[in-house]
């Protein structure tokens, strides 16, 4: 086997890794973005309460509640008539994606929005959420993230500049428990979509990813980062990020 089928063979083990951060990314655009476009909080709270509370064991994330259930929330109508007008106004936001299709390397558009439908039984008051197919892997992330938060603490994330940056950052959130993150160098530039045959010497690297994404997600304060370059030979084969929490 030779050096490039090593390196695809590789790729292809990171590739999950790859696909959740990517998803963890777009996941919080979009939902920032309705946080902003919206700007009303009722909307806002019961798009986190959605998320949060859905069932994800198919592609079709759907959530079945009374609106007395919905009511005991914080920040959220009181009666069945005044959430269903809420439920209308969220489900009006729409936006475009590009699904990640990396096996024929689609860039088809698709309109969305964050629900599919809704039905409303009146004899019950049963509302049946279902949440978009389309946008699956994005509210299955979101959904694993908030169950550790508090719909006051959605927006709390950093604004990073870089694309590395960002993606560094949602890497050391995937790894949320880890002290170190060891990674050769094909695996960083995997993982931080660092484009085929660019930043391929370290120094490279080091100047235009490594250094300006540690900075500033040490700027954050929410890690404290720092790394060692590891060498074989006389060349540099891997990195290894220090992870610290303040």
């Amino acid at each position: 086997m030779g050096a490039s089928e090593d390196m695809n063979n590789d790729n292809l083990s990171w590739k999950p890794l790859k696909d959740r951060i990517h998803w963890l990314l777009e996941a919080n655009r979009l939902f920032k973005e309705t946080h902003q476009r919206i700007g009303r909080l009722e909307e806002n709270r019961l798009l986190f309460y959605l998320i949060k509370f859905c069932t994800i064991d198919t592609d079709h994330p759907h959530l079945r509640f009374s609106s007395q259930q919905m009511a005991s929330l914080p920040d959220l109508p009181i009666d069945a008539e005044a959430l269903k007008d809420v439920l209308r106004r969220l489900r009006g936001h729409s936006f475009w994606v590009t699904p990640t299709d990396a096996s024929r390397g689609s860039k088809t558009e698709i309109l969305t929005s964050w629900i599919d439908h809704v039905s409303y039984d009146v004899a019950s008051d049963q509302f049946d959420v279902s949440l978009s197919a389309i946008l699956y892997p994005y509210i299955a992330c979101l959904h694993e993230r908030f169950q550790a938060m508090e719909a006051d603490n959605t927006t709390s994330d950093p604004r990073l500049k870089s694309k590395y940056s960002n993606r560094l950052y949602e890497l050391l959130r995937v790894h949320e428990q880890a002290t170190e993150l060891p990674l050769t160098l094909e695996q960083l530039r995997y993982l931080m979509d660092v484009g085929t045959g660019k930043l391929e010497r370290w120094v490279d690297l080091k100047r235009r990813v490594i250094e300006p994404a540690v900075e500033e997600i040490n700027e954050t304060g929410i890690f404290q980062l720092t790394y060692e370059p590891v060498k074989r030979g006389r060349s540099v084969a891997q990195v290894r990020f220090l992870i610290q929490r303040p």
